[in-house]
């Protein structure tokens, strides 16, 4: 049975770098995994392209295009601050270890900040 990725809701825009062109486009939904985006650009599945954000830029791999949305896959997947800075929410995540962190992208420090199990 195939597990789907939590997806999170998205209004943040990227540049989309495709070969030399650069387009503004939207990111609609984002996983560890991958993103769905808008955008006015002409992809075809195999793409490589680069989501740039004001944070990170984004290695990924077209998956799928359809009425000028795009499906694609990230090269190596997110981390909850990665997915927090592309969706502008809080994001809760756990280390190996069992401790649980919730990283706030409105905060200056880029670093997580670790919370109480009990408040999670």
């Amino acid at each position: 049975m195939f597990h789907r990725a939590h997806r999170r809701p998205s209004a943040m825009h990227v540049i989309l770098r495709v070969g030399t062109g650069a387009f503004r486009s939207g990111v609609l939904d984002v996983s560890a995994g991958g993103a769905k985006i808008r955008t006015a650009a002409r992809l075809s599945p195999g793409d490589h392209v680069v989501l740039e954000t004001a944070r990170q830029d984004l290695m990924a791999q077209v998956v799928w295009t359809k009425d000028g949305r795009t499906g694609l896959r990230f090269s190596t997947p997110l981390a909850a601050r990665n997915i927090a800075d592309l969706t502008g929410a809080r994001v809760r995540a756990e280390d190996r270890s069992g401790r649980r962190w919730l990283y706030d992208p409105s905060r200056d420090s880029p670093g997580p900040k670790a919370v109480d199990r009990r408040t999670m």
